[in-house]
């Protein structure tokens, strides 16, 4: 999934279907479903399967209602989303990458003062940090600076290590900390190259945008026309992008 081989993913969903529950089973091709044109589809079958479910693994229960959250955000339909978020944050596993996409939904959301206390204590986190750094300066937070400052030091850190797993949040953070486009773009495009998923082709459009560098979103833009992924944001991206001279 990560590397939008879908055909691949759907085949591993078909041998998992003869060996795990039928949750598993069912989520893995809503999984697919979700980035081949069939999301609303896929949004009812997570739904559905978690109903028939309910004492299942809450390990299990996490990952599925945060694979519908982000089904439903992509749709559109933010307060069903929320729902699947909130029910996810209830089972009260902690979980990194939970957090991390509540956290935008929430910035998407205009709702800044929520991903502080969401993300409070857990600096230490890079993906949690960025997230309170881009929530920080929409509030003029007294610790803006500081977790900006922060970010910057462990990018730095990373780069003389020839660490590249962060490029993703190195170019979110150049682009909307740093206000950067010219060294975001060149970044986005090497994490594409490599992560495919929704973020990492949102984050790659939103450069070439800014950059006013259309011919840089070109693979985003024929991964969405092939895949028929549906995303409001990124088709609006998209869309924009389209329009540059």
């Amino acid at each position: 999934m990560v590397q939008a081989r879908y055909d691949r993913a759907q085949q591993a969903c078909d041998r998992l279907a003869q060996h795990g529950s039928d949750l598993q089973a069912q989520a893995c091709t809503a999984t697919v479903d979700a980035a081949t044109g069939q999301a609303g589809r896929a949004a009812i079958t997570f739904e559905r399967a978690l109903a028939a479910d309910p004492g299942g693994p809450r390990e299990l229960h996490l990952w599925v209602l945060t694979r519908l959250a982000e089904t439903r955000e992509r749709l559109g339909d933010a307060s069903s989303a929320e729902r699947a978020y909130r029910a996810a944050l209830a089972l009260g596993l902690d979980d990194s990458y939970l957090l991390a996409a509540y956290a935008d939904f929430l910035l998407d959301q205009q709702r800044p003062a929520e991903v502080l206390a969401l993300l409070k204590d857990r600096e230490r986190n890079d993906l949690h940090l960025l997230r309170l750094a881009l929530a920080g300066k929409a509030l003029k937070h007294d610790r803006a600076a500081a977790w900006q400052a922060a970010l910057a030091a462990r990018f730095d850190a990373a780069r003389q290590r020839g660490d590249t797993a962060h490029q993703k949040e190195e170019a979110r953070f150049a682009l909307a900390l740093l206000g950067d486009a010219a060294r975001a773009l060149p970044l986005a495009q090497a994490n594409y190259a490599v992560q495919r998923e929704a973020a990492d082709a949102r984050v790659l459009l939103e450069a070439a945008l800014a950059a006013r560098q259309k011919a840089a979103a070109a693979p985003v833009l024929d991964w969405l026309r092939r895949s028929r992924f549906e995303s409001a944001v990124l088709q609006a991206l998209a869309t924009r992008i389209e329009a540059l001279p």
